[in-house]
């Protein structure tokens, strides 16, 4: 069938607990299976067998099933099919996915009458009458149909067991449609929304958050493809800012998927990088962008600024069955549920960091940057933005290619990985502290009294470790390196110009010329007591953006990360 068009679905399942009793395309068998594969035993699973059923009353010839078409046992053969999950799900009519494990235990029982949910039409509305309808309330839908449970459980994302494998992330995202299977009801998602048999649309009611990212804007996928993934090419033909409104809210979609992602459970640790190397695919293709274990070279510089923190309380009473009120801080642990698959991973990628059961990963300009940053844009009388330092990309290096060449294997083995960037460094034994103060004296007494010499200064040091239960504070042999800073003028508050600066905090790596991550910073400067109006911001912005606080000290030197 080579070089012939022709409709397929694929599917999106569980294995379930004991993986020996699977069916699968093995070296041993795969001549046997080019035969005939054996019929009691792919009918032994009801997954299987329901998925037949399906695709046949759709109208459909050829269905696709991983553990039947890639050899399992075979690491050459799952590098190469690793790479087309993009293309195999991407080219599917539709995907078929069960949402519970085959001959799971607690699957919801058998559907519901559709009577139940679909109302008697005693008259139907014409333009001079009304409908006449008789149907259940909610109350007593509840009582007689779901008594344990909300209305319309099945709705809601997160119960689904199918949603918190990994591997079916990327088949889910990848498929332009999803029948969703096994559940009370038959439910239909797409690139549009979300559909129920008897409910039909479902609307948008919710939004993605850090408290709660499996929620989504809506049921549909939309969330994961955002209108600013288009944006990335336009913006890196015209060599745009790092800071453009675009880029700040693409880090923070991405950011979000990563997240949800690692929330989700991988039967071996190992598949980490290739269960993702799907998504990866699409989104390059999709933005035109550069895929380096899990970041992106075209906006490496603010791609790097992702950090390590606490995960919002409501999440982890959700996930851990916890309730409401302040949580003890017995309960922060770092606790891991997932260490690093391979270990030799690149430290400044988020492949590189284990998966904690109390912390996630976060975007270091979160929505505060993103709402001054357009407000700049609308109201430039009261806001005024002005990047003011951005670190620069040089090159990136695989092992053993030349410099910034991609193998073919880049979306899922990145081992050895390199990227060199020109940024501004500064020892952390140089005491930073004390030499901020020393800059921001020599400002007040360096500025004529008609520029504001009298302002004030506020500091404000985050520093973010990638190990959670490591020191506090930064290692005596390590520097600051930075990736930004910009400038906010504004009329309004007491805080009318910040500087905000964020970067990594690296040691000296294994390899001689070679630094190692291990945290990020972020340095809010506050200056009170500056007069600023819509009729002075401009000038005001002008003024401030020509000085420095950053000192002398401060070296503008070529760093390899690895």
């Amino acid at each position: 069938m080579q070089n012939e068009r022709f409709d397929y679905l694929v599917l999106s399942y569980m294995w379930g607990t004991n993986h020996t009793q699977q069916l699968r395309l093995l070296q041993s068998n795969i001549k046997d299976f080019q035969k005939e594969i054996p019929r009691t035993k792919f009918e032994a699973s009801d997954v299987y067998k329901e998925a037949v059923r399906v695709t046949l009353a759709l109208g459909y010839k050829y269905l696709w099933i991983d553990s039947l078409t890639i050899i399992q046992d075979s690491p050459e053969d799952w590098a190469y099919e690793a790479r087309r999950m993009a293309i195999v799900y991407g080219n599917a009519t539709a995907n078929l996915a069960f949402l519970f494990p085959p001959h799971a235990t607690d699957k919801p029982r058998q559907r519901d009458d559709p009577r139940v949910w679909n109302p008697c039409i005693f008259r139907a509305p014409s333009s001079q009458t009304p409908g006449i309808y008789v149907e259940h309330t909610k109350s007593s839908l509840r009582r007689d149909y779901a008594p344990e449970e909300k209305a319309q459980d099945w709705l809601v994302q997160r119960t689904w067991p199918l949603f918190n494998r990994a591997w079916t992330f990327q088949e889910y995202l990848l498929a332009p449609r999803t029948l969703l299977l096994g559940h009370k009801n038959l439910m239909w998602q797409c690139s549009e929304g979300f559909y129920d048999e008897l409910l039909g649309a479902v609307a948008e009611t919710h939004t993605t958050t850090p408290q709660d990212p499996k929620r989504g804007k809506d049921r549909g996928k939309s969330r994961y493809f955002p209108d600013t993934i288009y944006e990335m090419s336009v913006l890196k033909k015209k060599r745009g800012s790092l800071s453009e409104p675009a880029v700040l809210s693409f880090m923070l979609d991405w950011q979000n998927l990563v997240d949800e992602y690692r929330s989700r459970k991988l039967s071996f640790g190992k598949d980490r990088i290739i269960a993702f190397a799907g998504v990866a695919r699409a989104f390059s293709n999709l933005g035109q962008l550069t895929y380096l274990a899990g970041l992106w070279w075209e906006i490496l510089p603010i791609a790097l600024l992702w950090y390590v923190d606490k995960k919002m309380a409501p999440l982890v009473r959700r996930e851990n069955r916890l309730p409401n009120g302040e949580l003890p801080s017995s309960v922060w642990t770092t606790e891991i549920e997932e260490k690093v698959v391979p270990p030799e991973l690149p430290s400044w990628s988020w492949f590189s960091v284990p998966i904690w059961r109390y912390y996630q990963l976060y975007f270091l300009f979160g929505d505060d940057e993103l709402a001054v940053r357009c407000k700049g844009y609308s109201e430039p009388k009261l806001v005024c933005w002005d990047d003011v330092f951005w670190a620069e990309v040089k090159g990136f290096r695989f092992a053993g290619l030349a410099k910034d060449r991609v193998p073919e294997g880049s979306l899922f083995d990145f081992s050895g990985l390199q990227v060199t960037i020109a940024a501004l460094v500064l020892p952390v034994k140089a005491d930073w502290p004390a030499d901020l103060a020393t800059q921001m004296r020599w400002l007040q007494q360096h500025t004529a009294s008609s520029s504001g010499s009298s302002f004030r200064w506020e500091p404000v040091l985050e520093y973010y470790p990638d190990d959670p239960a490591g020191r506090p504070s930064p290692p005596r042999n390590a520097i600051y390196a930075l990736m930004a800073e910009f400038q906010v003028v504004r009329t309004a508050g007491k805080n009318n110009v910040q500087r905000r600066l964020a970067g990594l905090m690296l040691v000296p790596g294994t390899k001689e010329g070679t630094w190692r991550r291990v945290g990020v910073w972020k340095l809010r400067i506050n200056v009170v007591d500056v007069h600023v109006s819509g009729e002075n911001i401009a000038e005001v912005a002008k003024r401030w953006r020509k000085m420095s606080v950053v000192s002398n000290k401060w070296q503008h030197v070529l760093i390899t990360l690895a």
